[in-house]
């Protein structure tokens, strides 16, 4: 389902729908005040929201596979990537953010946010990351090791998230939250 310019949305618009699959909305038929919009849609696997300045939360949308996001947003979007399913979440045209391969980076390449349901147990971080937020290690199911690039620095990252002597593992590896960090 598409919705554009020509349809406004309203509140709980599409709440308890039980064959919605896939749903892309435009920023001009939005109304924030629909904050339940996709509550208790059991088969919405794919929101693609363009050009949205608030993300709507989706809290009770459970079998949400993948969110396609363009443009720039001003909220968290904490409520929409904390979805049970959610295998990959892709972001184009933003100043804050980017996705590669389904995985969120800041501009700034620090890894943001590794989906909950991805099934890889090993995520090999691009060259460019700089920096970890400690926000991946408390939603990924499957996440068992990230594999840093060369130039990573590991002690800035040990430092700000207090890591355990006993959790490092040489100057190159250290585990927090059962994941374990290496530097390649």
């Amino acid at each position: 389902l598409h919705i554009n310019d020509d349809f406004a949305v309203g509140p709980h618009a599409f709440t308890g729908c039980k064959n919605l699959k896939r749903i892309e909305i435009d920023k001009s038929s939005f109304d924030y005040d629909t904050l339940a919009m996709f509550d208790f849609c059991e088969c919405l696997e794919e929101i693609t929201l363009c050009h949205f300045d608030i993300l709507p939360p989706m809290e009770d949308s459970r079998g949400l596979k993948i969110l396609n996001i363009e443009g720039k947003f001003y909220n968290s979007f904490d409520a929409c990537i904390r979805r049970e399913a959610l295998k990959e979440v892709n972001i184009s045209n933003n100043p804050d953010f980017y996705s590669q391969d389904g995985v969120v980076f800041t501009k700034d390449h620090v890894l943001y946010y590794y989906p909950k349901a991805r099934e890889e147990t090993i995520y090999n971080a691009p060259e460019e990351t700089t920096d970890i937020d400690g926000f991946i290690c408390f939603y990924s199911e499957y996440l068992k090791e990230v594999r840093l690039p060369s130039s990573f620095d590991m002690k800035k990252v040990i430092d700000k998230w207090k890591i355990a002597d006993e959790d490092i593992e040489g100057p190159n590896c250290f585990i927090y939250n059962r994941i374990r960090f290496v530097k390649s």
